[in-house]
């Protein structure tokens, strides 16, 4: 009797975890469904299903994204390079105010 138990108990739950994998997979698309693209962004109704990895529509947004991204990437080193002059600006300051200093002591 108790092995029946056992068995009906272990079934029973590994329906109740599929049924619940279920239900939360069809939430999860509906809510996807549901959910409005962001301002600015047009899909093409075609593209809302394609699995394509070689589509054009998908290989210019690539392209776009690249130059964005080099862009970004140009920005960010102009940036620390800026940084790095301010640096060794300072650095020469300070190196001149020591020989000032030095030449002064003598």
């Amino acid at each position: 009797m108790l092995n029946g138990t056992l068995i009906l108990a272990s079934l029973f739950v590994q329906i109740l975890i599929i049924a619940g994998l279920v239900i939360l997979f069809l939430i999860v698309t509906i809510l996807n469904y549901h959910t409005k693209a962001p301002k600015g962004v047009k899909l093409d109704e075609k593209c809302a299903s394609c699995t394509s990895t070689s589509c054009m529509i998908k290989l210019k947004d690539v392209e776009k994204m690249k130059k964005e991204i080099q862009e970004e990437i140009k920005d960010e080193i102009n940036a620390e390079m800026h940084k790095c002059d301010k640096i060794n600006l300072n650095e020469n300051d300070l190196n001149n105010k020591i020989k000032k200093e030095n030449k002064d002591e003598r």
